[in-house]
């Protein structure tokens, strides 16, 4: 807390739409043989905003979630870290290895 206290956010200026891309999500498909799939910011937000609409009664900021599924699975992704941050919850991984 000290450090966030002590610099102001200096974010680059950078212009972005959502149709540009935001991540390559690696994964084996059904074949089994690695391959990346482009994601884009309007990939994931839209993920995002559908989960809201199907759960409308969550609130922003008050909530802390169980993220049980991968996060490198992109259902992971979505439902368990990318809602989490765009609701400002808490969130506890359950994928912590031994």
């Amino acid at each position: 807390m000290d450090c966030l206290a002590k610099y102001k956010p200096n974010p680059p200026k950078v212009n972005l739409t959502f149709d540009d891309i935001a991540m390559y999500q690696y994964t084996g498909g059904t074949t089994g043989v690695s391959k990346s799939v482009i994601l884009t910011h309007g990939n994931l937000s839209k993920q995002v905003q559908q989960i809201n609409a199907w759960f409308p009664t969550f609130t922003r900021g008050k909530k802390t979630m169980l993220g049980a599924l991968p996060y490198f699975h992109v259902f992971g992704l979505s439902c368990s870290m990318n809602l989490t941050v765009s609701l400002g919850w808490n969130q506890m991984s359950a994928n912590r290895g031994n």
